[in-house]
């Protein structure tokens, strides 16, 4: 079973809001408090006019109606329709983008995007808002946990099929009346390659992450249309009861078998239905071109016709756009007869596997970048260039769409737009202009993009609510035709010239999801109906289509040559390239296939569904200010050599992470000390402002005396396309408790930065940073400064690295030298442990001096794992360098502050390292032989 989805959200991190210092604003609708950016307020107040009416619906639905409000935070960290909840019991939360889907999305089937929305993630917050009926477990789960039974016992099939089956049912749009959902449960079916039912819940095969929503909410109806709508009611009372149930208990008690039983029979209906169409609807789909595997783009034909681009994802190595020759691949076919020759030849009696139905084309260059996945690429009129959108981070750690330029013959790519957050450019056959899709913060326009600068000038004026998807100039340039949606999807018309516009009028009950010029009389588009997709030819005269194609799944993404049409249709492993020539026989019957879609939505669920009313406010929006202060208690724990430390804490903070405190008690163990902090952070401002009372007892080991003190600080943090830069400053101060110890201060500055230069998906990473510190002790100065550089070398996800590192301190003894081993404490500042160099295989303290030199290189696999070899000096001018060698593994994962989930940064890491050469003994004769070679660390701790 996976994670639910309050655990993953909790533990895994969601989304961060936009920047803290935005200018945010709060608006109370009465269940729900939204907190927006200004840059937000116009979709906001639309949007959240409807919130209400779809909380009513939903809470008559599910039968639970919960007593708390609701934070809904509206971000658009990637200009992508996204959104997620929180079901914490004390302090629901939702997460809202307003970038709608396209049209050719999974999601793209709603009559409103934020109706569609809303409705899905309210369903997860009053479907996991009930408590539970057992004393025990529910103090356990609300005051401390924060998630009730069911986001902790229901598999992610469960929550997230629930919540799409109700998302078709009460918008009556959504992924269950959509064509993507019945088209890949047909390919599926029809192959009998349906999930399992632990696959169900996700995996990693194609679509596999998807398979909870599509999937999960076609069994939940199956389920709910046998046995009635309240048997997901009941389900929901037996997981959360005073008798303590797992799910699947629960499940076999209302539905009378378990989970697994039902699935596999449901699974064999499905196949039945799915077959039985396929005989009443023979196929006429062209012929298969070439065989990709999971995604596919849609491909592109250079202008001279010789050559097709398409993208594809590949499972090992990421997206990319590969060109192919259109010519047959006759060597090829050559070297597959060839080798059935020389198999007869040296056994008469064999007998060849049958031919391959198509021969791979040829592969004339290939596009694959690391930190660039590139989608929707389009030729330039030369035929030498190809222009497509990638999405890139922006320095406010942001993702926006932006277009780049590939010379295909040379290899060369350069980027033309930066910020401007357009996407799907089709250019102008001159050559000179591209016509994009903008938008952002729930407004669309059309755009033309200048293919020299990037600069870009508006088409159509900024519209709310409103998608612009897939526009492409006519050839000729008179004309552009798009995607437009403003309650459904409709073909749009755009004189250049004269600005006039028009719809152009489809098939009634269908819905386009693909647009392409044949020619200036005729576009070509991918036409759902009835569950199927299919390639019509539609006259822009607007007089009625001709089908083009009868597929058992699917025909997406045209692209029309003089000869015929490229497409892509799916199968149980992704989309494959099929090719339909200009000949082609034109099928008989009707575009509807007379049977129900598989899957069929439940009866009683069609029909037309009331548009939720809009509500007045009964207060405007208010400055968001400091917003609400919310608590959640903490623990951590920390053990390395001979030391160990257990943290209690608080967190204090608000939704979108505009400020943030936390007190924690650091419980010391071994050679660790007692210790404790109070600490704060404010984010209104571009620049970072914390500030952090600290305090800690003896140190067992003399490191350290009973001090207390105070750290003050400033810092930035910038984010780019590949590129990072932090620059902090800042004061300290302690004092000892005893009147002989003396009084310290310091002032400290750091900057840091690194870039990651990628050529292919092979990649260089140079970084380098250097810290300062000027203090004073008894009134005698010190200076302490330490560097360091790194340089990695990558393929992918795994990377080798190297690190050096060198400080200086002209501070003596513990306090203000440099000591090595142990790890910081999670209690105090980083700047008053700045001379301590950690090293957990070793103990705290384990050897100090005034100069250090370290080393280590590393092998980073999946940026959770990774195996070191260092090594560290230690030396004063009055005695030679002690040195320390480990090797290590350790597992590490690490997020940032999370304020929606009421959570400061954390990092986790467990490891295991072998002494070398130790301090004391020097290099050891039989390394790692010995157990006392070995040591392991373990740590969980938070930190602002």
């Amino acid at each position: 079973m996976l994670p639910s989805l309050a655990l993953a959200a909790l533990f895994l991190g969601a989304p961060h809001a936009q920047s803290p210092h935005d200018e945010w604003r709060t608006l109370d609708t009465g269940h729900y408090r939204v907190h927006y950016p200004l840059a937000a307020e116009a979709w906001v107040l639309q949007a959240a006019s409807r919130f209400e009416a779809i909380h009513e619906s939903v809470v008559e639905v599910v039968g639970h109606d919960p007593d708390r409000k609701v934070d809904v935070v509206v971000m658009d960290p990637y200009g992508r329709a996204n959104g997620f909840a929180m079901p914490l019991l004390n302090a629901p939360r939702m997460g809202v983008f307003p970038s709608p889907p396209g049209a050719d999305s999974v999601l793209a089937h709603y009559h409103d995007w934020a109706d569609d929305l809303v409705t899905h993630e309210d369903v997860h917050l009053v479907h996991m808002d009930r408590p539970s009926r057992n004393p025990v477990t529910s103090i356990l789960t609300r005051y401390w946990l924060g998630v009730g039974p069911i986001a902790l016992k229901t598999p992610m099939w469960a929550i997230e099929g629930y919540a799409t089956m109700l998302e078709g049912q009460l918008t009556g749009a959504g992924r269950p009346h959509g064509p993507a959902r019945a088209a890949y449960l047909r390919a599926m079916a029809l192959e009998g390659r349906l999930p399992d039912y632990g696959a169900m819940n996700g995996s990693d095969a194609w679509q596999g992450g998807a398979a909870p929503y599509l999937v999960g909410s076609a069994f939940f109806e199956w389920l709910v249309e046998a046995h009635g709508e309240q048997s997901a009611r009941d389900l929901w009372a037996r997981l959360s009861a005073r008798k303590i149930r797992f799910f699947d208990d629960a499940f076999e008690g209302v539905y009378g078998a378990s989970p697994q039983d039902l699935y596999a029979r449901f699974c064999a209906e499905l196949t039945h239905r799915a077959l039985s169409i396929e005989d009443q609807r023979p196929a006429q789909q062209g012929t298969l071109w070439q065989e990709f595997s999971r995604t596919t783009g849609a491909p592109a034909v250079s202008p001279e016709g010789a050559r097709v681009a398409v993208v594809e994802d590949d499972e090992d190595t990421g997206r990319r756009i590969l060109v192919l020759d259109i010519a047959d691949n006759s060597e090829a076919r050559e070297s597959w007869q060839e080798s059935v020759d020389e198999l007869l030849a040296k056994d008469p009696e064999d007998v060849p596997a049958l031919e391959p139905e198509r021969f791979a084309h040829e592969e004339l260059a290939r596009f694959q970048h690391g930190a660039r996945r590139p989608v929707g690429p389009r030729w330039l009129p030369g035929g030498e260039e190809i222009l497509f959108t990638s999405w890139v981070r922006q320095a406010d750690g942001d993702y926006l769409p932006e277009l780049f330029i590939w010379d295909v013959d040379r290899g060369r790519t350069r980027r033309l737009t930066r910020g401007a957050g357009v996407q799907d450019a089709d250019p102008h056959g001159g050559g000179s202009f591209a016509v994009a899709a903008q938008q952002r913060w729930g407004r669309a326009r059309l755009v033309w993009v200048n293919l020299d600068d990037g600069a870009v000038s508006g088409i159509t004026d900024w519209e709310l609510d409103v998608v612009h998807d897939q526009p492409r100039i006519q050839p000729g340039g008179q004309h552009v035709a798009w995607l437009r949606h403003s309650g459904a999807w409709e073909l749009t018309l755009r004189h250049l010239n004269d600005g006039t516009q028009r719809s152009i009028p489809l098939p009634v009950g269908s819905e386009p999801l693909h647009i392409a010029w044949e020619d200036a009389d005729h576009i070509v588009l991918s036409l759902a109906q009835d569950g199927f997709v299919e390639l019509v030819r539609q006259p822009i005269d607007g007089s009625a289509p001709t089908r083009l194609t009868q597929t058992a799944t699917a025909a997406v993404a045209p692209y029309p040559t003089a000869d015929g049409i490229f497409y892509l249709v799916p199968d149980s492993e992704g989309f494959d390239l099929h090719w339909l020539p200009s000949d082609h026989p034109v099928p008989a019957d009707g575009l509807a296939a007379g049977e129900a879609r598989v899957p069929a939505v439940p009866h009683e669920w069609e029909g037309a569904v009331p548009t939720p009313a809009a509500t007045p406010f009964a207060e405007p929006p208010r400055d968001y200010g400091l917003g609400r202060a919310e608590w959640r208690p903490l623990i951590g724990a920390n053990a390395w050599e001979q030391a160990g430390t257990t943290e209690l804490g608080l967190r204090v903070g608000d939704v979108v992470g505009r400020w943030e405190a936390m007190g924690q008690v650091g419980l010391g163990g071994g050679t660790a000390p007692h210790a404790g902090s109070i600490a704060a952070a404010w984010r209104g401002l571009p620049v970072e402002l914390r500030a952090q009372a600290f305090a800690l007892g003896d140190s067992p080991v003399g490191a350290h005396s009973g001090r207390g003190g105070l750290d003050l600080g400033a810092g930035v943090l910038r984010l780019g396309d590949g590129r990072w830069g932090r620059v902090k400053a800042g004061v300290w101060s302690d004092l000892g408790w005893e009147e002989a110890e003396p009084y310290r201060a310091a002032g400290y500055a750091s900057v840091g930065g690194g870039q990651r230069l990628w050529a292919g998906i092979a990649w260089l990473d140079l970084a380098a940073q250097i810290e300062g510190q000027h203090g004073t002790t008894r009134g005698a100065m010190w200076q302490r400064a330490s560097g360091e550089g790194q340089l990695g070398l990558g393929w992918g996800p795994v990377g080798l690295f190297g690190t050096y590192r060198r400080d200086s301190s002209t501070g003596g003894g513990a306090m203000d030298g440099i000591s090595l081993g142990g790890m910081h404490l999670p209690t105090l500042p980083d700047a008053w442990q700045a001379g301590t160099i950690a090293l957990p295989a070793l103990a705290s303290g384990s050897v100090s001096g005034r100069q250090y030199e370290g080393w280590s290189a590393s092998l980073d696999l999946e940026r959770s794992m990774v195996v070191t070899l260092e090594r560290h000096r230690l030396w004063s001018h009055d005695q030679d360098p002690t040195a320390a060698t480990v090797l290590g593994a350790e597992l590490n994962t690490w997020g940032l502050s999370n304020p929606m989930a009421k959570l400061p940064a954390l990092d986790m890491n467990v490891g295991v390292g072998c002494v070398l050469e130790s301090p004391e003994q020097g290099w050891h004769e039989r390394p790692c032989l010995d157990k006392d070679h070995w040591s392991g660390w373990v740590g969980l701790s938070w930190d602002l």
